[in-house]
């Protein structure tokens, strides 16, 4: 059954999905930086208008040895909804 509340609730519901369409299509990167020494360890960083952000860094445990391998750690962040937000760390 159809009421004029759910059809302003589907209204609200596009107008907010659109809002936030628009400002992930016109995010601009507003911090970058990656090092990288070539021999495996690394590091980067970025950051955006609209919230996102991401690090990581990697370096090479045992280097030279036959048990040589490489230690991941890092963390994402997405913007969400005021009730979703979504944040992960890693380490590998």
């Amino acid at each position: 059954m159809e009421t004029k509340y759910s059809k302003t609730i589907v209204i609200l519901i596009s107008l907010s999905m659109t809002s936030f369409a628009d400002s992930d299509s016109d995010a601009k990167t507003i911090y970058y930086t990656s090092e990288n020494d070539g021999v495996g360890n690394y590091e980067y960083r970025f950051e955006t208008s609209n919230g996102i952000s991401r690090q990581e860094n990697g370096i090479v445990e045992n280097a030279g040895q036959p048990n040589a391998y490489l230690r991941v750690a890092g963390s994402y962040f997405y913007p969400g909804t005021r009730w979703e937000n979504r944040r992960s760390t890693l380490r590998s």
